[in-house]
């Protein structure tokens, strides 16, 4: 694994396809701060960092652990 790894953008169908969210979800979500923030790729283009996305998961699996 190379550092650009880790810095790898995928778009929002392979972010739905990770986190099984709808896109409405991702929006609310994103709207209220409480998801990693989109980088902008073009005029009607997102990407989200893919390692930002694992991290977002990986803190909603240890919130479950403390509950």
């Amino acid at each position: 694994m190379t550092a650009n790894d880790n810095n790898r953008l995928i778009g929002v169908r392979e972010v739905m396809k990770r986190t099984s969210l709808s896109l409405t979800f991702i929006k609310r979500l994103r709207k209220a701060d409480d998801f990693p923030r989109a980088v902008p790729l073009g005029d009607r283009r997102i990407g989200f960092v893919e390692s930002e996305i694992g991290d977002w998961i990986a803190g909603r699996m240890a919130a479950r652990a403390a509950a």
